[in-house]
């Protein structure tokens, strides 16, 4: 988790919610005084600990960080009726090799139409724009078709023969989608 743009901040907290119908776990660090070392936090040792726990496939989970400053410590000790300065984001972890993944709102993003021809639409992708993403299609005999820098819900593929491609997308060099494209031009 990049938390680079705390620096102005010198007390934060972390916590993991793990969400379920059977299961609800939550961790957390409490208030930490200073900056973020490195400005970033890995959650993956935080959250596994020494009690054997691990992030689980098929679970959602919601991070929590939270800055203030000693200064003023609106959300400690004088109640802000705007909130903390905090940041929630949530995530769903599929099993590998699924091909399921998720975008706006824990919803699957879905390439529509498809088939398809002239242009594609990503349902439910919403790039932050703070990463990089890349989009690559390959033919079923494993060949680069397309690679190209992704930074809209939007890809012309009009330069595409007709055929079955995979569609996938990167970020910063992670596999976040792929999925099966037919083309009909």
């Amino acid at each position: 988790m990049d938390v680079s743009d705390s620096k102005n901040y010198d007390l934060w907290w972390v916590a993991i919610f793990e969400e379920g119908q059977t299961f609800s776990r939550y961790r957390s660090n409490g208030w930490q005084t200073g900056t973020v070392p490195n400005d970033e936090f890995n959650l993956t040792p935080f959250w596994e600990g020494n009690d054997g726990r691990r992030f689980e496939t098929f679970h959602s989970y919601t991070v929590q960080f939270v800055t203030e400053n000693s200064k003023c410590r609106n959300g400690i000790e004088n109640p802000n009726p705007n909130g903390w300065n905090n940041l929630d984001r949530s995530f769903f972890i599929c099993p590998a090799g699924s091909g399921c993944r998720f975008g706006i709102d824990q919803r699957e993003i879905v390439i529509s139409p498809n088939p398809a021809n002239g242009m594609i639409w990503l349902q439910n992708f919403n790039p932050d724009l703070d990463r990089d993403y890349i989009l690559t299609v390959t033919d079923i005999t494993g060949r680069l078709v397309k690679n190209m820098p992704l930074t809209s819900d939007r890809i012309s593929i009009s330069d595409l023969q007709s055929g079955m491609f995979v569609v996938n997308i990167l970020r910063e060099g992670e596999s976040v989608f792929n999925s099966k494209l037919i083309v009909n031009q």
